[in-house]
């Protein structure tokens, strides 16, 4: 069994994505340092480029990911690596994380 190199938080959560003529809103269902799972109705090509706003809890301003590529996509569902993030958005990402799974109800999976 493969391990993951990161921690993945089931986390529902609404997104945007938009990139290489698409724009589409989902809901992301998990989220890790590494990648994102999303469950959307729009298609989606493996490789494309896209750029990610997060609508995280309690967050005014939606977290940004410059680039991430369509690793996988079936089902109505679509798994994307970071390629790029701002630095301060990538420590807002792992605030997130840590609060999220060291919240008592939370569970987060390798």
């Amino acid at each position: 069994m493969k391990i993951r190199q990161y921690l993945r938080v089931p986390f529902p959560c609404p997104v945007e994505c938009a990139g290489d003529g698409l724009f589409a809103k989902g809901s992301v269902t998990h989220i890790s340092m590494g990648g994102w799972t999303i469950e959307s109705g729009h298609p989606v090509r493996v490789g494309t480029t896209l750029t990610l706003h997060i609508a995280l809890p309690d967050e005014e301003k939606p977290l940004e990911i410059k680039q991430a590529v369509v690793r996988w996509a079936r089902d109505g569902k679509f798994g994307l690596e970071t390629i790029l993030i701002e630095d301060e958005e990538e420590k807002r990402l792992q605030r997130f994380i840590v609060t999220y799974v060291n919240t008592p109800t939370r569970k987060a999976h390798r």
